[in-house]
């Protein structure tokens, strides 16, 4: 696919001049891909041949989970699911996707929460809608991989709680998949019903890890005084542990990164008790990422800039990091990174927006230092709007592909969109 690429830029005369930074010409129209996939694509992976893979919602008032796959020069794989798109959990009564990944065997994994109808009671049967955790592996042609689950899909029902859903998903090096989520838990002693952390650990054939908190499930009520308003992050250290980043509040108010360790127990050697607390007003749920020292990661939108945070592998903030610890966009407006990922040699590429839900998307490149790195777009961030016109985009996933572009996601006036950035 690089070939190809490449080919193109030699024979096209404007685009010998295309720089790090650059809308990739060769994606889409200008690098820019409006998607047939759903309302709006949430989450998006790169397979290790340059095809990207998407999850999506309908769009629709009756939810329904996509997963679609594109060619590395933007067109729909046709030769995926069913011309270019699979619904994994379609025969239910609503589904929605949070997250998509590759696994190691080239499988793709999805998560999010799908909506269960079943009849309950006898003589005069009840109808409840249940929503659960819901998991999909597909095989690299689309169809269910029936080695997993239930012809290729898990439904998890979480007792004691109501509402579950799973936001990201991280598979370990043993093949066990970890699902962080949310659930609602009942309040006590006149406090109201709040979301608490959710995490699951499942065997690589979809069956709950026994081993792992309680029958594979921890519902962690971290957040009793205030509702858990996302966990958009989970990320694996070397030596198994799992961390998340999540935010806490009315709106957004603070935000904070827990770390379990590899049975689902609190590691209370981690931060303070457990966790990193950032009390300052976030304007969308953490991204999270580990680097090869076990150093964690943090980004979002505080104060009206995006940031970046990296701690270290025991939680505290590495003040060599940018400016003692905390990288800041400096974009006009009240912009905010959406995803990142740590490149070879340490160094951050990562995507975000401005002005959350309003604004238009921006990619940018750090030093290892966390000094924007000027060999991309002249600056180190290009802020660039997706097709000129005064639509605006929200962005919600960012991914580096297998030629080491940068890959943004999300929706935009009725339409959900890819764009790709080259990175070198």
């Amino acid at each position: 696919m690089r070939l190809s690429r490449t080919a193109l830029l030699i024979m096209a005369g404007a685009a010998l001049a295309a720089a790090p930074g650059d809308l990739d010409d060769t994606f889409g129209d200008g690098g820019i891909v409006l998607t047939e996939a759903g309302g709006t694509v949430l989450s998006v992976a790169a397979q290790s041949d340059g095809k990207l893979v998407v999850a999506a919602d309908s769009g629709t008032t009756t939810d329904e989970f996509t997963v679609a796959r594109y060619n590395g020069d933007g067109s729909v794989d046709t030769g995926f699911g069913t011309g270019g798109f699979a619904s994994p959990f379609a025969s239910l009564h609503a589904s929605f996707p949070q997250h998509v990944s590759i696994d190691g065997s080239g499988r793709i994994l999805a998560a999010g929460h799908a909506t269960v109808e079943r009849t309950t009671g006898k003589g005069k049967p009840k109808t409840e809608y249940v929503r659960m955790v819901a998991i999909a592996r597909l095989a690299s042609d689309g169809s269910a991989d029936t080695t997993f689950g239930t012809g290729g899909r898990v439904l998890t029902e979480v007792s004691g709680t109501s509402e579950s859903a799973a936001r990201g998903l991280a598979v370990q090096s043993d093949g066990k998949i970890v699902v962080a989520g949310s659930a609602r838990v009942a309040g006590s002693k006149g406090k109201s019903a709040n979301n608490a952390v959710l995490l699951l650990r499942y065997q690589a054939s979809g069956v709950l890890d026994t081993t792992f908190g309680t029958g594979g499930i921890v519902v962690d009520n971290y957040t009793a005084d205030e509702d858990l308003l996302g966990l958009n992050g989970v990320a694996l250290q070397s030596d198994g542990k799992i961390v998340v980043a999540g935010s806490v509040g009315t709106a957004l108010d603070s935000g904070f990164v827990r770390r379990y360790n590899t049975n689902g127990s609190l590691d209370t050697s981690f931060g303070s008790g457990g966790t990193i607390v950032i009390n300052a007003g976030l304007s969308v749920s953490p991204s999270i990422a580990v680097d090869g020292q076990d150093r964690i990661l943090f980004a979002s939108g505080i104060a009206g800039d995006g940031v970046i945070a990296r701690f270290d592998e025991d939680g505290a903030l590495d003040t060599g990091f940018a400016a003692s610890g905390w990288f800041e966009t400096g974009l006009s407006g009240d912009d905010a990174v959406r995803g990142l990922a740590v490149l070879s040699g340490g160094s951050i590429a990562a995507g975000g927006q401005t002005v959350p839900v309003t604004g238009d998307g921006f990619t940018l490149r750090l030093d290892a230092d966390g000094d924007l790195d000027t060999t991309y777009a002249g600056d180190g961030i290009s802020d660039l709007t997706t097709d000129g016109d005064s639509d605006h985009e929200s962005i919600f996933d960012f991914v580096v592909d297998a030629d080491g572009d940068y890959v943004i996601c999300g929706g935009k006036a009725g339409d959900s969109f890819l764009a790709r950035y080259l990175g070198n």
